[in-house]
């Protein structure tokens, strides 16, 4: 097995990973990245994806994953941890430790971020009995695991009528308020995104 930093040119590659090997939960959910992975990168920090190659055979993709170093409040403290994410198997390498064990091992060899602690977490659906059984066991060579909470996520109808008076745009001058009050109100919640007025700043007008 080959690992190595995806360049511009996986871009087809990177998208049929995430397309074509779903999380299996109680719905099966694909993250996409269309039309263009690379988009998707820096959204608030740097991001580092890496490819698996089979070199026995044509350089087929095995699989990949990346690496974003965020902002985020760890024991109530403002740190810049690793998040690992996007970790998708083509079908015929899945169930072989080898190839888990093996993707765990590129990510000491390649990864190299400005992360003010050493420490890596990830998400992982919670019906995903299959990913948790491997990754819970803590196997010989394979990183430690550790069950810190629960993350929901909640889906809002974008067709929904909503009334003007309960729902204002933001001006700029309302950002440093936003920040204070958002950050005020997570920071008891392990590896909560932390904000700042200059991120928020640059973000593009029309972005939810």
């Amino acid at each position: 097995m080959l690992f190595r930093f995806a360049r511009v040119g996986d871009d087809e590659i990177l998208r049929r990973l995430l397309r074509q090997n779903e999380m299996d939960s109680w719905v099966r959910l694909s993250f996409e990245r269309e039309p263009n992975y690379f988009s998707g990168n820096n959204l608030m920090g740097e991001t580092i994806t890496v490819i698996s190659q089979d070199k026995q055979n044509s350089g087929n993709a095995i699989g990949m994953y990346y690496c974003s170093c965020l902002p985020v409040h760890y024991n109530a403290i403002p740190e810049k941890i690793n998040y690992l994410g996007g970790l998708r198997v083509n079908r015929q390498y899945r169930n072989k430790t080898a190839v888990l064990k093996n993707g765990y091992r590129s990510i000491k060899k390649l990864i190299r971020t400005n992360a003010t602690l050493d420490v890596y977490f990830t998400s992982i659906a919670e019906q995903n009995s299959r990913a948790r059984r491997i990754l819970e066991k803590n196997l010989p060579g394979m990183p430690v695991y550790t069950r810190v909470g629960e993350l929901q996520s909640i889906v809002i109808k974008t067709r929904t009528k909503v009334s003007q008076a309960t729902l204002v745009q933001a001006a700029i001058t309302d950002i440093p308020e936003l920040v204070s009050f958002y950050n005020k109100q997570v920071n008891r919640y392990q590896f909560s995104p932390v904000l700042s007025e200059d991120w928020l700043k640059q973000m593009p007008k029309n972005s939810c």
